[in-house]
């Protein structure tokens, strides 16, 4: 991604959190059924600024000093490093279902159905993409 775009891009994803919590707490609009619009600009908007600004930040540190980034991309692709990296996100998913449960037994104790059965959902369909690249995976190799 070229520098500009980046710019753009945190830019735009500045101004979608500042419109998301404008419209939340000072605008206070009524959106009815779509209550929670301004909460998914607001992240969307914080999803596209982190972006737009690690990508800023890297083509700083790339043009200020190259043989640091050479290093950095050397590194990003070492094995030993991929799988330290893999390691790390398999016991991050270890513990993001039990804390996700957790989660769902709490709000489906507080009596929110529609909440609770949307993260049922989510819950099931993260792990059944787990078994699936799981079996994908035992394919493979």
């Amino acid at each position: 991604m070229k520098k500009h775009n980046a710019i753009i891009l945190t830019v735009l994803g500045i101004l979608a959190i500042i419109a998301g919590i404008l419209m939340t707490s000072v605008l206070k609009i009524d959106f009815g059924s779509l209550k929670f619009l301004p909460y998914l600009l607001s992240g969307i908007g914080c999803a596209a600024a982190g972006y737009g600004i690690t990508e800023i930040a890297e083509k700083d540190i790339m043009k200020k000093s190259p043989d640091v980034y050479k290093q950095m991309q050397i590194d990003s692709q070492d094995e030993r490093n991929v799988m330290i990296q893999n390691a790390a996100k398999a016991k991050a998913f270890d513990v993001m279902q039990m804390i996700f449960l957790i989660l769902i037994i709490t709000v489906g104790l507080m009596g929110e159905l529609t909440v609770t059965l949307l993260m049922v959902i989510c819950y099931f369909s993260v792990l059944g993409l787990a078994v699936f690249y799981r079996k994908k995976l035992d394919k493979e190799n």
